[in-house]
């Protein structure tokens, strides 16, 4: 087990390397990711992406849609900060260049390979977003990888999101700053200016990746360690009886050090 979680943050790390490269990561202080009611305005937005020490900024604006009964999220990105930075790690690259190309993407989206195990689609498949005016058909050009939202995600051009949706509002900033610029001052100026921003820097954000990362899977350690001085442990799914011995409910029953003597009634 151990082995599978190392070759897990193994391509963990890769994920952080390729997709997070941006010196700082802003988002409302109340943003939880996938609760989507907290936006940046179009005035905090401008005022960070023409501040003197910025270089480039990638706009991203998020919203909860539901598809098949199940919830998801798609997001307008701007494609030209994707195609130039390179900050996506790709499950299935777009057969062509048509996601990048405004005037041909309108119908396109991304998908993250989350959403296609969710939504049991492929590359080329199509889909159907809910929009305000109706429904807006769209195909999957690509696929990349995701480790932060196990509902799935779609990535659309933010200039059709903002059209499709009527929403000019963002969700999340993210900011190269220009060669020799602080990304800790910075932070710190802004946080001062928007003290109702959470103001992540690139260092600060892998760390709390990989804070989270460790903390999910330090049950499985301890377990390995049960198990290493010889201590029993068994799972698995169970049925519920009541005192008649009749079926009333099932249930997941985890026994650690002291199964022995119920072995013989799981296995």
């Amino acid at each position: 087990m151990l082995i599978l979680i190392q070759s897990f943050e193994t391509t963990m790390h890769c994920w952080i390397d390729t997709t997070f490269q941006a010196d700082l990561y802003i988002s409302n202080a109340d943003y939880q990711g996938t609760s989507l009611e907290h936006q940046l305005s179009p005035q905090i937005r401008q005022k960070i992406a023409h501040h003197p020490a910025v270089a480039d900024i990638q706009v991203i604006a998020s919203r909860a849609i539901t598809l098949h009964e199940l919830p998801t999220m798609i997001s307008g990105i701007d494609v030209d900060f994707l195609k130039h930075h390179h900050n996506i790690l790709w499950k299935q690259k777009p057969l062509n260049d048509d996601f990048f190309d405004q005037e041909k993407n309108s119908h396109l989206v991304l998908a993250s390979e989350s959403f296609l195990e969710r939504f049991q689609r492929h590359r080329g498949d199509h889909v159907i977003i809910p929009i305000p005016s109706g429904n807006q058909e769209m195909m999957i050009a690509g696929v990349f990888s995701e480790y932060g939202n196990e509902r799935g995600s779609l990535f659309l051009d933010r200039h059709y999101f903002t059209n499709y949706f009527q929403d000019n509002v963002a969700t999340v900033l993210i900011v190269l700053l220009k060669p020799g610029v602080d990304a800790e001052n910075l932070k710190l100026e802004l946080s001062s200016r928007f003290p109702g921003l959470t103001i992540l820097t690139n260092k600060n954000l892998r760390e709390e990746i990989l804070r989270v990362f460790h903390q999910t899977f330090s049950i499985t350690h301890a377990l390995e360690l049960i198990g290493n001085k010889g201590l029993s442990y068994w799972e698995g799914a169970c049925r519920v009886l009541d005192c008649n011995n009749h079926e009333v409910g099932s249930a997941f029953l985890e026994l650690t050090g002291y199964d022995a003597g119920f072995r013989k009634n799981f296995c």
